[in-house]
């Protein structure tokens, strides 16, 4: 067990491939089951995506060659999440809360997030270590995809209106969509109640997962390890949700600005919202 260069370099590689899959080539191929013929300018996208497709495979095959034990459990992980994704109807709502947060989990692809981080760490966990620890790590699980949910939701709330006028019935997977249409609450209240969910699910986490790591007795050293990392997996996931250009298009603006000058660029923006985020 331990941390390797090309380990890490490979996780954060997949990743990057998968965040650009995530944002980029779901809707192409929701097109592309909805409607028969696709336009040149589609077509030439959807070879863009099927290119995309052939460096993750090529990726997966490094996995496989640098550690391949650990990156079986990030292809069995992969193949789950993408046949749940591909299985479910994105157009019905769901009824049930715990329903979405399991279905949300999967989706956000948070599972397969932390075995990349396993693999980038350098071990696996067997069986039994797997059901010693999979309630806790759950928790993080909702934690994680719900706080995607709530820093996305603007961007996502944006492009829905802009599908209003299409013969599909506009509908989105996100907590605070599902609250707003559940319980007929505006936007804000809605994103407070996702808010006051996604604190629940992480004070829930961290009290669990400090228990375990109390007891000796279950909580083996590797362990100790694993669920000190998962428990950093919120603040990041948090970091890079309030920083990354996906769901702050202001960014892209104020990073062109910075290019195209010789200013350096200033982290004092990102720390103090990191810091009223915190206090939240």
């Amino acid at each position: 067990m331990g941390f390797g260069n090309d380990e890490l370099t490979l996780a954060f590689t997949l990743l990057d491939a998968f965040l650009l899959d995530d944002n980029f080539m779901e809707p192409l191929f929701k097109a592309r089951k909805d409607a028969g013929d696709m336009s040149e300018i589609e077509n030439r996208t959807m070879r863009a995506a099927i290119g995309s497709k052939k460096i993750e495979s090529k990726i997966l095959l490094e996995l496989l060659s640098t550690d391949k034990l650990c990156a079986e459990v990030v292809v069995k992980h992969w193949k789950s999440m993408v046949e749940t994704i591909t299985s479910h109807d994105k157009r019905c709502i769901f009824d049930d809360i715990e329903e979405f947060v399991k279905y949300r989990v999967i989706d956000a692809g948070v599972p397969w997030f932390d075995t990349l981080m396993r693999f980038g760490m350098g071990f696996v966990l067997s069986e039994e270590e797997e059901k010693r620890v999979g309630p806790i790590a759950s928790l993080c699980y909702a934690a994680a995809a719900l706080a995607n949910d709530f820093y996305s939701f603007d961007v996502e709330w944006d492009t829905l209106q802009g599908q209003k006028n299409s013969e599909q019935p506009a509908t989105m997977t996100n907590i605070v969509w599902l609250y707003m249409q559940r319980d007929n609450l505006s936007a804000h209240d809605a994103k407070e109640r996702a808010r006051q969910v996604i604190r629940g699910y992480e004070k829930k986490f961290l009290q669990e997962m400090h228990a375990f790591i109390a007891n000796e007795e279950i909580c083996s050293p590797k362990l100790r390890i694993y669920l000190t990392a998962l428990a950093l997996f919120i603040p990041g996931n948090v970091t890079w949700s309030m920083s990354c250009p996906r769901y702050n298009p202001e960014l892209c603006t104020e990073a062109e600005a910075l290019l195209q000058s010789d200013a350096k660029p200033s982290y004092s923006s990102i720390t103090r919202s990191l810091d009223s985020c915190l206090r939240v």
